[in-house]
């Protein structure tokens, strides 16, 4: 039987799922682009976009770091729901309460907010290790900076209606679960094992 901080946990953890964070992207990406505020939402579609590239090759060089060096432990693996989690909600909420942040100090204070959080809910959980979870808010954090000193003004009458979409398409899609990870690894267990046979 799951205790009440599991439960919580679980709930926090649901919300930086790739099942939940990847539609969310594309719908605002699209209510942006298309209300107008189109160098913006490519920009921060592009920021994101980059972020989330990284932490899939972050992701594979460690499943290539524990099959050449880790025998019997699992592999280092960054933790992809407090990475994610903070690139596009650190974003989003930065759009929302300050329209433009060109200092980092002020990019990167909601981000790490959405770390602590995130990280907590994956620590309860055991997903992931401290190490994991400090280079998955990292990279999320440094991510959200680069996204937010990038962007150009962000337009107020976009401040509600992005906040009301977001939170629409969050409730609708919080539960949902991905199985990206698992395929991922399968994917990369599959050409490792095909392309040691051809080379070896």
């Amino acid at each position: 039987m799951l205790s009440n901080k599991n439960i919580f946990a679980q709930f926090i953890s649901g919300f930086g799922d790739q099942a939940v964070v990847i539609p969310l992207c594309f719908i605002i990406f699209s209510l942006f682009y298309f209300v107008g505020w189109r160098r913006g939402a490519v920009i921060w579609f592009s920021g994101i976009g980059i972020t989330l590239a990284i932490i899939v090759v972050a992701k594979v060089i460690g499943l290539l770091w524990g099959e050449w060096y880790v025998s019997n432990d699992r592999a280092f693996s960054l933790s992809g729901h407090v990475a994610a989690s903070v690139v596009v909600y650190g974003t989003l909420l930065n759009l929302f309460t300050f329209r433009h942040c060109k200092l980092w100090f002020q990019a990167v204070r909601l981000p790490l907010c959405i770390a602590v959080f995130m990280g907590y809910a994956r620590l309860e959980l055991h997903a992931h290790t401290y190490a994991e979870v400090m280079m998955g808010a990292l990279v999320g954090c440094v991510g959200s900076v680069f996204v937010m000193r990038c962007l150009p003004i962000f337009p107020l009458f976009l401040k509600y209606l992005g906040a009301a979409c977001a939170i629409i398409t969050i409730l609708i899609l919080h539960g949902r679960e991905s199985d990206a990870e698992r395929i991922l690894q399968n994917i990369f267990h599959a050409s490792y094992i095909i392309l040691h046979q051809k080379i070896g």
